[in-house]
């Protein structure tokens, strides 16, 4: 159901995506803790760095501890699309971003159209980032298949096509030192996409039995370029 406007191409499914760098070999020693493998279905989204260099990561600083057997997991509509216009749209955000930054020699990147390694690849969020322990995964996995199916809103018939508006929107991370670039969804599907958000949202709540953030208040959108630094004074 992930789709753009430059192809009409069809992902009639929302889709969840996790990742982890804990080990998949199993500790038999007397007095130690096995480690669980990770779920097979993951084994393209790991990665092997957990120290959280700065380096290896374009200069991007973990947020959250590593914690081993800790899955970040994402639920979000792939945005697949090709052809020139999206492409330039994507340079245009990093100009944008470019033209913003204090530091000149910052530097800005372009997000990479389709996941790579641990990458999601363009994609439209529909919750945020959670952090799910291996025994959760499963129980996470089949509530959020039990919501979608029970929403009429994540269908390719209900939703056809994903539109988004042309101008080009500035986001900031929580404590404002990334900045992102991107086009958010036309508000005609916005509506709908929050419903099917806010029951994905209300369904991982009660599992994990912490109180859901609001639905209403999520600006989706397409990420496509992004930065490091505060952008603040010149916005």
């Amino acid at each position: 159901m992930a789709n753009d406007d430059d192809n009409n191409s069809d992902d009639d499914s929302a889709s969840v995506s996790s990742s982890s760098s804990a080990g998949s070999s199993a500790d038999q020693r007397p007095g130690k803790r096995r480690k669980l493998p990770p779920p097979a279905g993951l084994q393209g989204f790991l990665t092997t760095d957990a120290s959280g260099n700065s380096e290896s990561h374009d200069g991007r600083k973990r947020r959250i501890a590593h914690v081993d057997g800790n899955y970040a997991t994402w639920v979000y509509i792939p945005v697949n699309t090709e052809g020139t216009a999206w492409n330039a749209r994507a340079q245009y955000c990093a100009e944008v971003l470019k033209s913003l930054n204090p530091d000149k020699n910052a530097q800005v990147h372009v997000n990479e159209r389709v996941g790579q390694g641990s990458g999601l690849g363009w994609h439209v969020s529909l919750a945020p980032l959670l952090m799910l322990r291996r025994h959760f995964i499963d129980a996470f996995l089949e509530t959020v298949r039990a919501s979608i199916a029970k929403s009429d809103t994540l269908t390719a018939t209900t939703m056809g096509t994903l539109y988004f508006e042309e101008e080009v929107w500035v986001f900031a991370s929580k404590d404002f030192d990334r900045f992102f670039s991107g086009v958010v969804v036309q508000e005609s599907q916005s509506a709908k996409l929050r419903g099917a958000a806010e029951t994905i949202l209300d369904a991982t709540s009660k599992l994990l039995s912490v109180a859901p953030p609001s639905a209403a208040a999520m600006q989706l959108h397409c990420s496509l370029a992004w930065t490091l630094g505060d952008l603040r004074p010149a916005l």
